[in-house]
């Protein structure tokens, strides 16, 4: 439940038309959450922007410092962990853009990527969704658009294969690592953590499926808005630093996993027809318990690894 009301709309937006609502759902990343809010000031230069923050139950500080040091924001306490797409809902509810931009906590756009993108959505009507190349914080490009999955591909990850045989093809087209991402061109999704849409989109199609607490919401997004007849585009002439997975990595790799692998069986029990479904998800469950068997059986040995390093750099 949420614990604090909805904001009121800051003075300096009220009955202005807005270019563009930033949608932010953010979980213990303060630190991050304050370096992305901070990129985002240059860009009210010559956009009018509206914030609004979903906090999910962060305990690190982010409810305390982050609305006293940006008072021109919308912040939302939730209290409690929602999930990735029903936060991300609310910010939708909120919404007053022309255009709305779902936005990770851990990014920094670089100056520009915001009206650039906008302007090209202006100028590009058949386009529905668009997002900008995506850095790793190295300044290393890191790949942000996928083909959608198949049963075959998402059946072969779930079962590990992925990592034993990476190179090949199938895994190889799904991750569209036939392409160097540097040519601007028609994609089927985009990474959630930088998809900027028209708000009509929303409309049409509707939010974000929350019955996705996380994973997969913006792959289903991007397949309703690719069956309603819009494009979705990958613009790399515009740019943004993603540091990847800042709220994922706090939780065990293995919850990490079941939770991606139980959403693409519910994925695959929405999109595609009963036999493929039932396969995929028979192979997700072997898959997380494969995990969960493999997390248990290492982890004493790490204990005891990191205990002798940690003897070693004391004597």
């Amino acid at each position: 439940m949420i614990q604090t009301p909805l904001p009121a709309i800051p003075n300096s937006l009220e009955g202005e038309d807005i270019d563009l609502s930033v949608i932010i759902v953010s979980w213990n990343v303060r630190i991050f959450l304050a370096k992305c809010l901070e990129s985002l000031k240059g860009e009210r230069k010559t956009l009018r922007i509206q914030v609004v923050v979903i906090d999910n139950g962060s305990r690190d500080g982010t409810v305390e410092h982050i609305p006293a040091a940006h008072p021109d924001i919308e912040f939302i306490a939730a209290g409690e962990n929602l999930g990735f797409a029903r936060a991300n809902n609310l910010g939708l509810e909120r919404a007053r853009g022309r255009y709305v931009l779902l936005l990770n906590p851990d990014t920094e756009v670089e100056p520009g990527s915001l009206s650039g993108l906008v302007t090209y959505l202006d100028r590009h009507p058949e386009v529905g969704a668009a997002g900008v190349q995506l850095l790793n914080t190295d300044g290393s490009l890191q790949p942000s658009c996928l083909r959608f999955p198949t049963p075959g591909v998402t059946i072969m990850n779930a079962l590990g294969l992925r990592v034993l045989f990476p190179r090949l093809t199938a895994f190889r087209k799904y991750l569209m690592a036939d392409w160097d991402h540097s040519e601007e061109r028609n994609v089927d999704q985009l990474m959630g953590a930088f998809i900027m849409v028209r708000s009509e989109i929303v409309e049409a199609v509707g939010p974000l499926d929350e019955r996705f607490w996380m994973y997969y919401e913006e792959v289903d997004w991007c397949r309703r808005i690719r069956q309603a007849g819009w494009r979705i585009r990958y613009v790399p002439a515009f740019r943004t630093t993603h540091h990847l997975s800042q709220s994922a990595r706090l939780q065990a790799a293995p919850r990490r996993q079941s939770m991606a692998l139980r959403s693409a069986g519910r994925y695959f029990r929405k999109h595609a027809g009963f036999p493929s479904a039932l396969f995929v998800s028979l192979a997700v469950w072997i898959g997380i318990a494969g995990r969960w068997l493999l997390w248990w059986a290492i982890t004493p040995i790490r204990l005891v690894t990191e205990r002798i390093r940690g003897q070693e750099r004391t004597s």
